[in-house]
């Protein structure tokens, strides 16, 4: 029997708690971005295209980003469920912290690396899961 590739299509993401509203947009897209070039070292990114082919989705949500209360260290938390046919499979979770000179010293570079990070973190277990769990 040959192997059936796993299709995987990145839906929506959203940014629901962030210390400064300006960012959302781009962060949206970027973590997009960081999913997708996630999924296309392993799986197949998009709809099932064979015959037979199944697929996941994903639907993420960058839950905080923010400095800690010492003001020393950026945090985010991030989620990716990972829905089928069948509904949602699984929920994938990142977290990171990253070191910062102060809340008045954060730049957009530092804001876009920590975002970057935890949905990486989260989509290493994504990836694991959905290329070892059949659709």
């Amino acid at each position: 029997m040959a192997d059936v590739k796993i299709y995987v299509e990145v839906h929506n993401f959203a940014v629901k708690d962030i210390f400064e509203s300006k960012h959302k947009s781009r962060l949206i897209a970027l973590m997009k971005k960081t999913a997708e070039k996630a999924i296309k070292d392993k799986l197949a990114l998009g709809a099932p295209k064979d015959k037979g082919g199944k697929g996941y989705t994903l639907d993420g949500s960058l839950t905080s980003l923010a400095p800690d209360k010492a003001q020393k260290m950026l945090q985010a938390k991030c989620s990716i469920s990972i829905s089928s046919g069948r509904g949602i499979e699984s929920i994938a979770q990142g977290s990171v912290g990253v070191s910062i000179a102060g809340a008045d010293k954060i730049k957009d570079g530092d804001i876009d690396a920590t975002a970057q990070a935890c949905v990486e973190s989260a989509m290493k277990s994504a990836v694991k899961f959905m290329s070892s769990t059949p659709p």
